[in-house]
């Protein structure tokens, strides 16, 4: 017999042998492994369990229990959501206890603070961050309008809701007697003056007129992040400038990359929700006639003299469908040692109010240059042109008052002009006729 004819039966033998012991132990090499997933104590439901050799998974039972087959040389990852990921090595253990530990990344992440910045987990005074993702949507003429309601303790009240109309912002109540308690805006690592863009009152301004909103100047869409700064911290960064708290704003930088472009916009139209019911001229007139009888008017001849027509003021003073608009377009990229930001934004808003309007037309350029390692250069520049016409609209009375009071309580018998093409004034009333305060008379 030859040699070939002698090894064929040989190693066909040891063929048969192996596929029968693969057959009858599959898991040859592996161990059956067990444990429990805990984590301050507790025990941690649905942990993620995977053997980073074999892809094999399973998750842990209510009790934080688990079972899993691995070879010795294999090694385990255990990952949950919210704590952080641990990769054990399995070696002779057969019982394998894990305690995971939550994640302390939100604690790294940095919060503008002051002239710098820190991590959260340094902070030790009373801070709030809001990010893009926190403000509030829909139209937004200017940065406050984006945190209103969505800061602790922070007050936020519209004193006009003419377009640019002035905010009042109060941080932890009132701090001062006579004084302000508007806080301190920083933009970009710079104080900005909070001060009326009107003063005083003018041949057609009301005495007590709303003042307008400075940070109206500012283009929402451009602000990365907002923090505010509620208590004496502020002071110790600011001085007594800071007193009243601070708002800190930071606008967006470039990324490194290729070019992206961005547009978005919006437009939309505004009307009087419900307007007052008010005497109709027959009814206006039926209560002066009242009056004089009993002594109140002068004489009945005079007040006949007016009764000529009459006029829904707040039809006059109201304008229908006033437009809104809004388009943003901006440009980011750069390298790894430079990155830009450039934005331009046509904000446009009619005031439900006659005469009543807010144009902006900004533009932002943000640069960004790492010189060297230890050296950082940068560049915020914004430019911006706005037009704001406003409305006499005040908080007195009277002689004092604006055009929504003087609808609300000018004699309805009276036309807008008379036949000489003059506006209409009442002998009866210390007020001035609501069309003539919005245009002038």
């Amino acid at each position: 017999m030859s040699l070939k004819n002698t090894l064929f039966p040989i190693w066909r033998t040891l063929f048969i042998l192996g596929i029968l012991a693969l057959s009858f132990f599959p898991s040859y090499g592996q161990q059956k492994i067990s444990g429990k997933v805990t984590a301050q104590g507790e025990p941690l439901v649905g942990v993620s369990i995977i053997d980073k050799q074999s892809k094999e998974k399973t998750l842990t039972a209510e009790e934080g229990t688990f079972e899993i087959k691995a070879k010795k040389t294999d090694s385990l990852l255990f990952r949950y959501v919210g704590y952080e990921s641990q990769t054990i090595y399995v070696g002779e253990q057969n019982i394998i206890n894990v305690q995971l530990k939550v994640a302390s990344s939100n604690l790294n992440e940095l919060v503008v603070v002051g002239y710098g910045t820190q991590k959260k987990s340094d902070l030790t005074g009373a801070i709030t961050s809001l990010s893009e993702d926190d403000f509030n949507k829909g139209v937004a003429s200017s940065p406050n309008q984006l945190m209103q309601g969505k800061v602790s303790g922070v007050q936020i009240v519209r004193n006009s809701s003419e377009p640019g109309g002035g905010v009042s912002v109060s941080i932890r109540g009132a701090s001062s007697i006579n004084a302000g308690t508007g806080p301190l805006y920083v933009v970009d690592g710079l104080p900005i003056d909070n001060s009326p863009v009107v003063t005083g009152t003018g041949n057609e301004y009301v005495g007590t007129r709303s003042p307008s909103n400075p940070l109206s100047t500012i283009n929402p869409a451009d602000i990365k992040s907002i923090e505010v700064l509620k208590d004496a911290s502020a002071t110790a960064i600011y001085g007594a400038r800071g007193a009243n708290g601070v708002i800190i704003i930071t606008t967006k930088n470039g990324s490194a990359g290729r070019l992206k472009m961005n547009y978005n916009a919006y437009f939309g139209v505004q009307n009087v929700a419900h307007k007052i019911d008010l005497l109709k001229p027959k009814e206006y007139k039926e209560v002066l006639n009242d009056l004089i009888a009993e002594g109140a008017a002068s004489s009945e001849n005079e007040v006949g003299k007016i009764i000529n027509g009459g006029t829904n003021w707040q039809d006059e003073i109201f304008r229908k469908d006033a437009i809104v608009q809004n388009h943003n377009l901006s440009f980011t990229g750069g390298s790894k040692k430079a990155q830009y930001f450039v934005s331009l934004n046509y904000f446009d808003q009619d005031g439900v109010v006659k005469s009543s309007s807010f144009k902006r037309y900004s533009a932002r350029v943000n640069l960004t240059l790492q010189a060297t390692e230890q050296l950082e250069l940068g560049l915020n520049l914004n430019t911006t042109y706005s037009k704001n016409d406003y409305a006499p609209i005040g908080f007195g009375i009277n002689g004092e008052a604006g055009a929504i009071y003087g609808a609300l309580n000018f004699d309805p018998t009276l036309p807008v002009r008379d036949s000489a093409g003059v506006y209409n004034i009442s002998p009866f009333l210390d007020m001035d006729n609501p069309v003539a305060q919005l245009y002038g008379k």
